[in-house]
């Protein structure tokens, strides 16, 4: 069960009503936690908070993910963590070395700065050879 807190009244009641029972709103907030205590090579925490009243990936407003991996240039096993924010225009990623706890790769900045990476990294070698 999660709590719930009815976006008009403030009253706090369990996710198994529909609507505020002190007075019938239907506007509410849910608070929940996820805990992972699972140790594999390749484990794999992700979670997406979204609009549902939007389409695509605009319906995303934010990504996390926390996820071990190795790297594809030496093959160290890794700690790679990523927050998308959207809606507050904001991004993070940091890379650590599962081996010696250094880390290898820090990016915090504005999610509107962060270009030239991924699937942007085409779209401006695209606009470069116009």
């Amino acid at each position: 069960m999660n709590e719930v807190v009815c976006r008009d009244c403030g009253s706090i009641y369990t996710d198994e009503l529909d609507s505020c029972p002190k007075c019938g709103s239907k506007k509410k907030e849910i608070y929940f936690s996820v805990k992972s205590t699972l140790d594999i090579p390749f484990e794999v925490t992700e979670m997406r908070g979204k609009k549902p009243h939007l389409t695509g990936k605009k319906k995303n407003i934010w990504e996390w993910t926390n996820k071990k991996t190795v790297r594809g240039d030496n093959g160290t096993p890794v700690r790679r963590y990523k927050l998308i924010d959207r809606e507050n225009d904001w991004y993070e990623e940091v890379v650590t070395d599962l081996t010696t706890g250094e880390v290898s790769h820090e990016c915090k900045q504005k999610l509107s700065e962060h270009t030239g990476h991924g699937s942007a990294k085409f779209k401006n070698k695209i606009e470069q050879e116009k």
